[in-house]
């Protein structure tokens, strides 16, 4: 269950600037000369899974909530169908295909469907005023050993994982950039070498193989003598 948040503030800051203004639900942890803890209530309500009236309070909500986006969805479709209350006819440049009774017909169920939106807002409303009044009271009755205990789940455990994850992750990295290299370099300079003689050896053996004029022999000659041939 996780309805906490921790602040670690500038205590001048906390007291100067913030903690008269602040209105949401707190509680001081630690206080030192300059930095101070808080664990704070956070907005968004959530429940212990092992208690079943509470895990039933929140599915009810969500239930509301999921209605309520349902609803609004049918209220937007709706008012698209219907004609412009505001449009006159002769400012219409789409003709309304419903006819005077389908038009009094979606009208009738867009009003009891506005009217089914406000009530469920309400009752939605009501219920997490509820489930908040149920956290502050749980928050205000925290021991330090709870809060302590809160403040390790939150931070200090994933904060080890991180910690003692850091050097798998290092070597982790060290590893992909030598297989990087290896795949790089796995041509040793005595292959590309080796891969260049018998390159030449075919280029003068071509090179034999051309005729032409005086010029062009001795030319050729001088050619293969560079690459090593005849």
């Amino acid at each position: 269950m996780q309805i906490f948040s921790f602040w670690y503030l500038d205590k001048a800051y906390w007291e100067n600037e913030v903690k008269e203004s602040y209105s949401g639900m707190y509680r001081q942890v630690y206080a030192d000369e300059e930095r101070v803890l808080l664990c704070v209530f956070v907005t968004d309500v959530q429940y212990d899974p092992e208690n079943r009236e509470k895990k039933k309070e929140y599915e009810k909500l969500h239930d509301l909530q999921d209605e309520m986006s349902r609803l609004n969805g049918e209220c937007e479709s709706l008012k698209e169908e219907l004609p412009r209350e505001d449009a006159e006819e002769s400012d219409s440049d789409e003709p309304c295909d419903l006819t005077e009774e389908e038009i009094a017909a979606k009208q009738t169920e867009f009003a009891l469907l506005q009217k089914k939106l406000k009530s469920l807002k309400k009752e939605a409303k009501v219920q997490e005023s509820a489930l908040e009044d149920k956290t502050r009271e749980a928050i205000e009755a925290l021991t330090d050993e709870q809060v302590y205990e809160l403040f390790e789940a939150k931070w200090v455990t994933p904060l080890m994982g991180d910690l003692n994850a850091l050097p798998q992750a290092s070597i982790d990295r060290l590893i992909k950039k030598v297989n990087a290299l290896e795949e790089k370099y796995k041509d040793t300079y005595a292959d590309v070498a080796e891969q260049i003689g018998e390159a030449e050896k075919e280029f003068d053996a071509m090179l034999g193989q051309l005729v032409g004029d005086e010029f062009d022999m001795l030319g050729i000659a001088e050619l293969r003598k560079l690459l090593g041939g005849e």
